[in-house]
């Protein structure tokens, strides 16, 4: 950008030099619409992108879980799940805390927890299966196949994933990705 920038200062003092000033400016004038039209082609892309992905965040974090209370089946949010609910699993949930597998059978990806790439299956530890597979499940992993209810053993900051990613304390206002590009752009025009 800072090189476009400084090509079409450099063409519009060449060009006034050696056409004059009615007609040296023209390709100068283009080339920083070029790159006025970039700016906010880019800028508006990662708008829109971030505008997605804090739809998708929103969605993320207030995702709730099946579970079975006083042999009654509710739907709670993940954040009023405490230790000791049944939490019944299907395909495609997202493990809302981490949890002991009692019945069923899953084949579970974890790897945005622990960088896995091959899916893990899960099953429980006593009972219907012959030889046990690992029965924890992790929150935050994904159920690829299968169904199940499992015991939650952990949630909030006593879980798994808050040990391998304990969160940063938030900032008092943090600047968006557009509001960083913005500044750069500003700062590079004005060096």
């Amino acid at each position: 950008m800072k090189l476009l920038v400084l090509t079409a200062t450099l063409l519009a003092v060449v060009n006034v030099w050696l056409e004059g000033i009615n007609v040296g400016w023209i390709e100068s004038a283009s080339l920083y619409a070029a790159v006025i039209v970039i700016v906010t082609m880019s800028a508006a892309s990662t708008y829109w992108r971030e505008r997605e992905f804090e739809t998708l965040d929103f969605w993320r974090m207030e995702s709730e879980a099946v579970v079975r209370r006083n042999s009654q089946i509710a739907s709670v949010s993940k954040y009023a799940l405490v230790v000791g609910d049944i939490v019944i699993l299907r395909e495609g949930d997202i493990v809302p805390a981490d949890c002991v597998i009692l019945s069923g059978s899953l084949m579970v990806d974890q790897g945005d927890i622990t960088g896995e790439i091959e899916w893990a299956k899960k099953s429980p530890a006593l009972g219907e299966a012959v030889h046990p597979e690992d029965p924890f499940v992790v929150s935050g992993s994904k159920i690829m196949r299968g169904t199940g209810e499992a015991v939650v053993c952990a949630v909030g900051q006593y879980s798994q994933v808050y040990a391998l990613h304990p969160k940063a304390p938030p900032e008092v206002h943090p600047k968006s990705a557009l509001q960083l590009k913005l500044e750069a752009i500003a700062d590079s025009i004005v060096v």
